[in-house]
């Protein structure tokens, strides 16, 4: 019974690392429009097959924004941003790989950003 518990643990303890592995981060750096606010942060996400991701940026003026995302096909995303000075609204992000690009609102103020290796 140990050895067959042995047997099954390595394969299961191997998928887990695998799938740990395929979550990945990257840099964003951003601008909200008619401001000189920018932001910077990361996108860590598990890519079309995973589904889901999360958005964390830092903004000039202090502001902490958060926000998950779902990949609706291979190359683009949607989430909802929330921040906590209130503000709030959706985002969308359009990929390439480990690099792309995304827009969003907070508030009605509308932003960009970029991510991937700077």
């Amino acid at each position: 019974m140990a050895s067959t518990m042995k047997k099954l643990s390595l394969p299961i303890l191997s998928a887990c690392l695998l799938l740990a592995s395929c979550a990945a981060s990257a840099p964003v750096t951003g601008q909200m429009q008619k401001s000189d606010e920018t932001f910077s942060g990361t996108v860590t996400g598990s890519g079309y097959s995973g589904g889901s991701g999360e958005l964390t940026i830092v903004s000039s003026r202090k502001a902490q924004c958060r926000g998950g995302f779902t990949y609706i096909s291979r190359r683009r995303a949607d989430g909802v941003l929330n921040c906590d000075d209130g503000r709030t609204g959706p985002f969308h992000i359009a990929a390439a790989g480990a690099t792309g690009n995304g827009y969003g609102d907070l508030n009605g103020q509308r932003y960009t950003f970029t991510f991937g290796p700077q």
